[in-house]
Formats: structure tokens, sequence, C-alpha cells
């Protein structure tokens, strides 16, 4: 998985937490065979259009990646010293949009 430099995937307890006093507050439920099956339908349904979204994102985003591509190579060609100027400008608005990512060193 590509995670853009200086920014930390979550820790995976962090993801599957469960706050145990909900738990002390539920009582048992009975579920019929049918709305169960209905449920489980449900949660499938759900994930497939989860997995479908996650797809079409990832292929906004690469598509977004290869037109950013296409533009610099571009403006490094009609503008000799694009590069230095793009880096500049680049750690300005990571400076002005968090502090914390330059620190870091993340450079483009």
């Amino acid at each position: 998985m590509n995670h853009h430099k200086g920014v930390k995937p979550p820790a995976v307890e962090n993801i599957w937490h469960i706050d145990c006093s909900l738990l002390k507050n539920m009582t048992e439920t009975k579920i019929s065979a049918t709305d169960f099956h209905l449920l489980q339908t449900e949660t499938e349904a759900q994930g497939e259009l989860l997995a479908k979204e996650r797809i079409e994102r990832k292929a906004e985003v690469d598509s977004l990646r290869i037109e950013i591509e296409a533009l610099k190579k571009t403006l490094q060609e009609l503008l000799p010293d694009f590069i230095m100027r793009y880096r500049s400008t680049y750690k300005e608005q990571i400076q002005s949009y968090n502090p914390d990512l330059v620190s870091e060193g993340n450079q483009r």
C-alpha cells in the first residue's frame, strides 16, 4: 500500500477499538433465521458496494496522478526553473496546511 510521506496509517488497535461499556447494557435479542439471512444479505451487498467504490476511487486517484505528472513534465519543458519553483511552492503550501509535515522532511 502506498502512503504519502509523512502520513502515518492509523494503528490497528485504534481501528477495532470497542467501548465495552456499551456491551454491558445490551440485552439478548432473538433474531429469526429469515431476519438473520436478510441482515447477512444486506451486509454482503454493502461490502460489495464498498469494495466497488474503493476500486473506483483508486482509479480516480491514479488518473489524477497521471494528469499531475503530465502537467509537471509540460511545465518543466516550458519553464527551465520549474522544478526549483515547484519545490519552493510545494514546501510553502505544506507549511500553511500542516507545518509538521515540513519538519519530517517531506519533499516532492
